[in-house]
């Protein structure tokens, strides 16, 4: 099965040319990351196992982009070769920059592995409440002391969100560290939803671009992220109209709050008639209607039609970089003021 990772996805970019200390440190730092915190420690009965499955997996993946055989040890001890694989050093001949970025792959599909997981703890866990209930209906129904007492002792609805909300803040805290490690190393990289992407200003990172990924974080903005993470990936590549996925990212929030809200009519026929929906119900000062609709015209439309016999629009890098901080942080005001 085909799958994207980060050698592949910048194959064709070069990002840092030789590997120096900073960034053999980080290698290090990873793989203790990966082997020693990652998963937490009460994943299921057999915590060791769960974590050796999702290592054989993401070594099994990346080895296979690679055009390489499985070494020997990675499904009967996956730790110990990706502890090798992560801490190896390119021998002479080798192009520094292709050695890292195949070990950033491993790290990037260990990580993706792991948020799946964690997705997957979120999913069940309305069915797990849904469990406790029934057993504690069961037990004031039936009388029996001793099966009210068993269930009392027993997990009740309060633990199972306190170790679900736990295992979501482990995660997100250990994303948090790989982040400021791959900072540290000057890797110009950020980590979020299952990708390591290229970064920029700091400042922007800190103000703009971290709040948007938090903020998109709900199902809800599926769309959102899936046309932003385009823009970012085209735009580091040097692709064409990043800009356009971006504006699509941004009409999508667009319509979503339009749709949530029951603004939405049918008769809708672009994004300026979506905005013209907040406009009216206060969602939206004038001006930020004017802003919108402008940026829409000015940027999105030219990018999203055909240029017929006219020169194909272009932008330019800052341009790009301009049109996808724009688009988020206006897709951040407008979740930051959303209320279902």
């Amino acid at each position: 099965m085909l799958i994207d990772v980060f050698c592949t996805r910048y194959e064709d970019v070069p990002l840092w040319g030789d590997l120096d200390e900073a960034k053999k440190r980080f290698l290090v730092q990873a793989s203790r990351m990966i082997l020693e915190q990652l998963i937490p420690t009460d994943y299921g009965a057999a915590p060791h196992k769960s974590r050796d499955l999702l290592l054989t997996a993401a070594l099994k993946q990346v080895f296979m982009e690679l055009g390489q055989n499985d070494p020997e040890g990675t499904v009967t001890n996956p730790g110990h070769v990706t502890k090798n694989f992560l801490q190896a050093r390119p021998h002479e001949l080798q192009d520094e920059d292709v050695f890292l970025k195949e070990r950033l792959s491993l790290v990037e599909l260990v990580f993706r592995y792991g948020e799946r997981q964690v997705e997957a703890e979120n999913g069940q866990l309305p069915e797990k409440l849904k469990q406790v209930r029934i057993q504690e209906k069961k037990a004031r129904a039936s009388g029996d002391l001793v099966q009210r007492l068993a269930v009392k002792a027993g997990i009740d609805e309060a633990a199972i969100v306190a170790r679900n909300k736990n295992v979501n803040e482990f995660f997100s805290s250990n994303v948090t560290e790989l982040n400021v490690r791959m900072n540290r190393a000057g890797l110009r990289l950020t980590y979020h939803g299952g990708y390591l992407q290229l970064t920029g200003d700091e400042l922007i990172e800190e103000r703009i671009k971290q709040p948007f990924w938090s903020l998109i974080e709900d199902p809800l903005w599926a769309n959102v992220e899936m046309d932003m993470l385009e823009a970012l990936d085209t735009n580091d590549k040097g692709g064409r109209d990043p800009s356009l996925y971006a504006s699509k990212a941004l009409e999508s929030a667009v319509k979503i709050v339009s749709n949530e809200k029951g603004w939405t009519t049918g008769k809708e026929k672009g994004a300026a008639n979506f905005v013209e929906n907040l406009k009216k119900n206060g969602y939206l000062a004038q001006w930020e209607e004017d802003d919108l609709k402008e940026f829409f015209r000015k940027v999105r439309n030219p990018h999203g039609h055909g240029p017929g016999g006219e020169p194909m629009p272009q932008f330019n890098q800052h341009q790009n970089e301009w049109a996808i901080e724009t688009c988020m942080s206006w897709v951040k005001s407008l979740i930051t003021r959303f209320e279902p």
